[in-house]
């Protein structure tokens, strides 16, 4: 550039020309061909990285590793003047799941500080199956809460608040189904890193009525009475007798008696 103004100086009428070769020199700067072309950051904020590691990329490269608890970042290549940028989430941080807004831009003219990458806490539903709910309605609660209810035929459910990544779950019954008997099974526990699928509930009719024990001229009490999912009813007690064939074995004897779900007797255990 000087070796081109030194020459127009010197060639014909000074004045003149060196007036003229300041303005080609301008022209030339103004066209590129001075300094070259002007690069520019790309970088923001980041919020909610509270455990973890993120990696973001920009255009499909450049990783750039953020550490937990970071609220800013920057990628070390930056782009030219004019270009295009695309930041996007290459590997989530465990536990957290991260988006980015304003994170494209089609021709940088100036530093880029604006791309926002915000972490949650990642989280995941609670459900499974349910059997024998011919009628009624059944009303469930997750972590004592989140009351959800259930229809007649109903075979899956799914709770509409999910849990957060390494939290406890616990399904209970909250309103049984008239005429019907549901219990939970697999219905506790902590949240790992997918869904819940297998809670399980079972519902039977209970049974009603009355059954009698006993030795005639013996005395027999029952002393408790406990039920299991299928619906079968179990009854505890003592007697003095030989109860259903039973040898007594002392002066007085323990019992455990079962019946399914009909109220049709199983077995008495003395």
């Amino acid at each position: 550039m000087q070796q081109i103004t030194k020459l127009l100086c010197f060639i014909g009428h000074p004045i003149r020309n060196c007036i003229l070769a300041a303005a080609f020199a301008v022209m030339l700067v103004s066209c590129g061909g001075g300094s070259g072309t002007p690069t520019y950051t790309v970088g923001g904020t980041v919020s909610g990285l509270t455990s973890g590691s993120l990696v973001l990329k920009n255009n499909n490269g450049d990783d750039l590793t953020i550490s937990a608890n970071s609220t800013s970042f920057s990628f070390a290549t930056p782009v030219a003047s004019g270009a295009s940028y695309t930041v996007t989430v290459a590997t989530q941080p465990s536990g957290l799941i991260c988006s980015v807004s304003d994170g494209t831009g089609t021709e940088a003219i100036a530093n880029v500080t604006n791309v926002t990458v915000t972490c949650a806490v990642k989280t995941y539903t609670v459900g499974g199956t349910v059997s024998g709910l011919t009628s009624g309605s059944l009303v469930l609660k997750n972590n004592a809460g989140d009351a959800l209810t259930i229809s007649a035929n109903s075979t899956t459910f799914n709770f509409s608040t999910p849990v957060a990544s390494g939290a406890g779950y616990a399904v209970t019954v909250a309103a049984q189904p008239s005429g019907l008997t549901c219990s939970v099974s697999s219905g506790s526990g902590t949240i790992a890193s997918a869904n819940v699928t297998n809670v399980l509930v079972a519902c039977v009719p209970p049974w009603i009525g009355t059954k009698q024990l006993g030795v005639a001229g013996k005395v027999t009490s029952g002393r408790s009475v406990a039920t299991d999912a299928s619906g079968n009813v179990y009854v505890a007690g003592d007697t003095y007798g030989g109860l259903d064939g039973n040898t007594l074995a002392g002066i007085e004897d323990f019992f455990v008696t079962k019946y399914n779900s009909s109220g049709v007797k199983q077995y008495t255990r003395q």
